[in-house]
């Protein structure tokens, strides 16, 4: 309550000092929690609460945006802009992430926690970002067709160079990476390099890209990854059709890897069905019996408008079932939303058959908006049907306003 105080009479006193013309939003939600089983009977309940302003601090050049969560500053941000020049300082936000072809940092979940505190300095095509909460900080500079980046992460560094050369037909892409270079350099090294070099169709309808992954490259605020140090991506988009060979290999087992961990995809989609083909591998050991395939899944699926619902139905079959079910099966899927007038409902049901279990959930919500600047929604479930395949008995009552 005394930082809530305190807090209110520094935003009086800006108001007050200051041309701040604020925004607000507010989001209160109230979570019934029933996933303790018998003998527990009464749910677990708790509210939260958060409070966003944002707006202009003397003219439009400054800005101001910070958030409270059950009544203690929860994130906030005031970027300052001159010139060609801006300074943004930050707290518990998602800043910083690089943006080059391999995404060498990329300042999210799951890579870091979801917020940061730092600061973030611009001048023309000149980055730095300095962190308080990570011992990280890293210089960019983009260019119109290039963009290079020196990052220091504890007592390593990491550089990069990438390109985009647009020609009248096609487009030339690249990047090199050096990653956890000692400040002598003398652990210089081809394994901790990442090379990419790629040509594609001007609108990115095909392409080849190749990549080479160094076995002891360090990118630990990164997704790119690969099992092999050789990587192709050769794509094709005729109409409604897409397809795409991505082969992996060692040079020293090229043929058995290229057997072995060539990913093949294949999508058809159009206004109303859609089909997902995949196959890690080229062998079949046993063409009349699936356990034997390797890694593959097809799905089958189709938007619908039914009676006034819109929705998905989706049919898979494929090894592993699902993110959460490392057996072969089946993974049914829907989805339908209808809306009336201020009244909208979304709800979707998945149903995992794997070789040993059987998985099902649902989410539920229920959206009222028929009010003048406001909304309420009523939750019920887990809507992360990727990472949980069991119905959460959790039901969050959720309502927005904004002014």
């Amino acid at each position: 309550m005394k930082k809530f105080l305190l807090f209110s009479i520094f935003l009086v006193s800006l108001t007050v000092m200051a041309s701040f013309s604020p925004s607000f939003s507010l989001k209160v939600t109230f979570t019934l929690d029933y996933t303790n089983d018998y003998p527990v009977i009464t749910p677990v309940y708790y509210w939260t609460n958060e409070f966003w302003i944002s707006g202009n601090i003397f003219e439009k050049d400054y800005d101001l945006s910070f958030s409270l969560k059950d009544n203690q500053i929860n994130s906030a941000k005031i970027a300052i802009s001159q010139y060609d020049s801006k300074i943004t300082i930050f707290k518990n936000q998602k800043e910083g992430s690089t943006g080059d072809w391999l995404s060498l940092y990329i300042i999210d979940y799951p890579y870091v926690d979801s917020g940061q505190d730092g600061v973030y300095f611009n001048y023309s095509g000149l980055n730095v970002v300095l962190f308080n909460t990570l011992d990280l900080r890293y210089l960019q500079f983009r260019g119109s067709s290039f963009s290079t980046f020196f990052g220091k992460r504890g007592s390593l560094w990491d550089f990069y160079l990438d390109y985009y050369l647009k020609f009248s037909n096609f487009n030339v892409i690249g990047e090199v990476v050096q990653t956890g270079i000692l400040s002598d350099f003398s652990n210089l090294s081809i394994e901790k390099m990442v090379f990419l070099g790629g040509i594609v169709e001007k609108n990115w309808n095909s392409g080849i890209k190749y990549v080479f992954f160094g076995n002891n490259v360090e990118m630990p605020y990164s997704p790119t990854s690969f099992e092999s140090s050789h990587n192709l991506d050769i794509w094709s988009k005729m109409g409604n059709f897409t397809v795409a060979l991505k082969p992996h290999f060692d040079i020293d087992t090229i043929v058995d890897d290229f057997i072995k961990r060539t990913e093949i995809f294949v999508d058809f989609s159009n206004d109303s069905i859609f089909i997902n083909l995949f196959k890690k591998g080229i062998e079949f050991d046993d063409i009349a019996n699936p356990t034997t395939w390797g890694e593959f899944s097809v799905t089958f699926g189709t938007n619908y408008s039914l009676f006034g619902f819109n929705g998905k139905l989706s049919y898979t079959f494929g090894n592993p079932a699902h993110n959460t079910v490392r057996t072969i099966g089946d993974v049914y899927y829907l989805e339908l939303s209808k809306s009336i007038g201020n009244i909208t409902l979304f709800t979707k049901f998945q149903r995992i058959v794997g070789y040993y279990e059987t998985r099902n959930t649902f989410y539920g919500e229920l959206k009222f908006t028929g009010f003048s600047s406001g909304e309420l929604i009523v939750k019920v479930g887990n809507d992360d049907f990727y990472n949980v395949n069991n119905f959460k008995k959790v039901v969050n009552i959720e309502f927005n306003t904004w002014w």
